[in-house]
């Protein structure tokens, strides 16, 4: 089983959030109002995986004035599909040196570290599930990324044409999991400011 300090964690952060009224990343939490990215950078700082923030132009711009930014962020358009940030967030891992990647939608809180391990000892596509209810981080074994980058380069096909779910159906097995985090998306600012761990 691969150790998760030798798992990187591809964070999405590019959307514009427009029904949340802004970057979900850019929006406070909780009673102390913090930034959500700093939440979920403390989060996986803690579990321990190398994370890969995909972001755009404005929140990169807006993350960089702190001394506390996450070190590794990677540009994508606001406007693209989602899966051209999921290529970004690849294409940015050193797949030589990783065991493999996690994808985590920023809007989802990373769950317990327990729930990581628990997927990154998956040989296959990997999603979590709490009482029946599919969710996230998803676990990609590094060799199926590389096949995947690999398949989509030799076919010349364009990001706009993929959806991450639709490429892992067929392979793809769920491990039921105990933390109901995993199926919560945070989708407005009111749900962001009565987020509590």
């Amino acid at each position: 089983m691969p150790t998760l300090e030798r798992c990187h964690a591809v964070v999405l952060a590019a959307g514009r959030g427009t029904r949340a009224g802004g970057p979900k990343a850019l929006l406070h939490a909780g009673a102390s109002l913090t930034p959500w990215w700093r939440v979920q950078a403390q989060r996986l700082t803690e579990i321990g995986v190398r994370p890969v923030w995909v972001v755009s132009g404005a929140v990169a711009s807006e993350i960089g004035r702190y001394k506390d930014a996450p070190k590794h962020l990677v540009l994508s358009d606001a406007d693209a599909p989602m899966f051209s940030s999921v290529l970004a967030g690849f294409r940015a891992v050193a797949l030589s040196n990783s065991a493999g990647i996690f994808v985590l939608p920023v809007d989802t809180p990373a769950p317990a570290a327990k729930v990581w391990k628990a997927l990154a000892g998956s040989s296959t596509p990997c999603v979590p599930e709490h009482k029946g209810k599919r969710g996230h981080p998803v676990f990609l074994p590094v060799q199926w990324v590389q096949r995947t980058l690999d398949s989509i380069h030799s076919a010349g096909i364009e990001p706009t044409e993929l959806r991450l779910d639709t490429l892992i159906a067929a392979t793809a097995v769920t491990v039921a999991v105990g933390d109901p985090a995993v199926c919560l998306n945070l989708n407005s600012a009111a749900a962001f400011l009565a987020y509590t761990p």
